[in-house]
């Protein structure tokens, strides 16, 4: 077993609370000590949340469309009887239905607080969600680096990119980050580059948000504000924690949306509801 599949499995039983006292107190010191452990954590317990709130979501909304279809009580009693073959009599039957009536009311009532407290809806996009997405490169991406000088007085840079943006697609996102980190070298500021390397940085294992917050930014200093720029960085000021950055930025970027304005409103809803809680 390697160090990541053993960290997997630590932090996996941290999040179930499986630890004893001893386990506890150590794996907080070693958080304590090491940053791109403790984001590793954070990242899986986001990842965790975020499958069992999907999970949940997704066994409500089947059992409020059931609950509306046309004699759906009367499919639940008779099922109850069926299961535990009883020949019920008119009066028997009677009694089943005074419980059974509002024990279905009340699983109803449950269903709707839980969702009600939940931060999202299934239909949203989480921040997490946004920066999963694939956003795929053009196909014809490396043709208009060809010529190009660079600090080398070569064209090695760009078989450097190719290979990276080989990578990417192949979702080799550790390899393709080594790639664009070194075609950066020769190309210095490149924003549709230094935008792929951010996204390697927040989808690689463990992932490296500080450094993709860090690139983003400067790239929207620099008066870029491409849609996916200002989206991923609202998303990965929120997966940092800084929910009232990601809330101003986010907002003060609105006007420079012209797109994907379900997703900007969705961030900012789940950065207040974080902020919350």
């Amino acid at each position: 077993m390697n160090q990541q599949e053993e960290n997997n499995i630590i932090i996996l039983r941290y999040i179930k609370g499986e630890l004893n006292d001893e386990e506890l107190r150590t794996f907080e010191q070693r958080m304590a000590n090491d940053p791109a452990f403790a984001e590793e954590v954070e990242f899986a317990k986001q990842y965790h949340a975020f499958q069992e709130r999907k999970e949940f979501e997704a066994a409500l909304k089947t059992f409020n469309r059931k609950k509306e279809e046309e004699g759906f009580f009367e499919e639940v009693e008779q099922q109850v009887v069926k299961e535990n073959d009883i020949k019920t009599s008119p009066k028997a039957q009677k009694s089943i239905t005074k419980w059974l009536y509002p024990l279905v009311a009340a699983a109803i009532l449950i269903g709707l607080l839980l969702a009600w407290l939940l931060p999202l809806s299934a239909d949203l996009n989480t921040s997490e969600e946004i920066i999963a997405e694939v956003v795929e490169i053009p196909t014809n991406f490396t043709n208009t680096y060809v010529g190009r000088a660079y600090n080398t007085g070569d064209t090695t840079p760009v078989e450097i990119l190719e290979v990276a943006v080989e990578a990417y697609r192949n979702e080799q996102y550790k390899a393709a980050a080594t790639g664009f980190e070194t075609f950066l070298e020769s190309a210095k500021k490149d924003e549709a580059v230094e935008f792929y390397l951010a996204k390697c940085y927040l989808v690689m294992q463990p992932p490296q948000t500080d450094k993709a917050i860090s690139i983003l930014e400067n790239i929207s200093e620099r008066g870029l504000y491409e849609n996916q720029i200002i989206l991923h960085l609202g998303a990965a000021y929120i997966r940092r924690g800084e929910y009232d950055t990601a809330i101003q930025f986010l907002q003060k970027e609105q006007a420079n949306l012209t797109d994907y304005l379900e997703k900007f409103s969705n961030l900012i809803k789940e950065a207040k509801q974080k902020k919350r809680q």
